[in-house]
């Protein structure tokens, strides 16, 4: 299995998306040549996979987070939050 090809949750959901449309074709009784599911039947699921894999559009980079951010770039705020929140309670303790 091409791993860096299924590994982003865009990905996989497209492989989702393409076994869902392959598995009506199956249930509609579609008739004409279906590679995909004579690779499928043949092949297998994996080989399947690593067939589609090869045509998808690959996903949109991610935006690069911050040099040295161990953090997701979504929590920057509610940890920068937390940390304010500590400061004030620690302060609130020095002075009572």
């Amino acid at each position: 299995m091409n791993r860096e090809a299924v590994e982003d949750a865009g990905s996989v959901r497209q492989l989702v998306e393409c076994y869902e449309e392959l598995r009506q074709d199956v249930i509609r009784g579609a008739r004409g040549c279906s590679l995909g599911l004579a690779l499928f039947l043949r092949e297998g699921m994996a080989a399947w996979m690593r067939a589609c894999s090869t045509w998808m559009p690959k996903p949109a980079p991610r935006a690069p987070q911050h040099p040295g951010s161990a953090l997701p770039s979504g929590l920057h705020g509610q940890m920068a939050a937390l940390l304010a929140e500590m400061a004030l309670a620690t302060a609130r303790e020095v002075t009572s």
